[in-house]
């Protein structure tokens, strides 16, 4: 990811923020990610605020709404990551454990 003056520009959710993040509740780490969410201007912030999301919703026991936050990381991991990127493959189990928990399975 990079800025519009073609200076390089770090991610935000580094994993000290990711880690600060699973320290909160579920529904204190949604409202914290609804916050961050709307400043998140690099793919890999808003990728990684997505999986948080998914998790959190989880974790609050909301199958599908954590279902679809995991739809949601898949499908835009799978568009911008590089083909055979192994966080494509990792995210997309999270998805289908997140589908068939959701259906009940």
């Amino acid at each position: 990811d990079f800025v519009a003056d073609g200076e390089e520009a770090s991610p935000a959710v580094d994993a000290e923020a990711q880690a600060q993040l699973m320290m909160l509740s579920p529904s204190e780490r949604l409202a914290t990610i609804a916050q961050a969410e709307a400043a998140a201007s690099l793919f890999a912030d808003r990728l990684e605020l997505t999986i948080q999301k998914a998790a959190a919703l989880q974790a609050s026991g909301d199958a599908g709404a954590a279902a679809e936050a995991w739809l949601t990381a898949v499908l835009a991991a799978s568009e911008w990551l590089p083909p055979n990127d192994e966080q494509v493959a990792a995210i997309g189990v999270q998805c289908a454990k997140a589908l068939a928990h959701a259906d009940g399975l």
